[in-house]
């Protein structure tokens, strides 16, 4: 039974190309998504807060991470 599971693995490090490979890894473009905070604040000195419509972003040019977006679903039904 181990030796089934042992071989399907090898063989699929094997055959199967890896992600560094493929370049899925380092994909351009790619873009963190929003952390979605009751309360939104600057983490750094180049986080910028905007207004858009009823909800608060924060934007951060030099660390995407402190991407915020303030309110949750119950933004939609005020």
């Amino acid at each position: 039974m181990w030796f089934r599971s042992l071989t399907s693995t090898l063989l699929s490090r094997i055959f199967l190309p890896s992600t560094t490979e493929t370049g899925l890894c380092n994909v351009p473009g790619y873009s963190r998504g929003f952390k979605v905070v009751s309360s939104v604040r600057r983490r750094c000195e180049s986080c910028v807060i905007i207004r858009k419509g009823k909800r608060i972003y924060v934007y951060c040019d030099k660390h995407p991470k402190h991407k915020q977006r303030q309110g949750g679903m119950n933004a939609w039904k005020r």
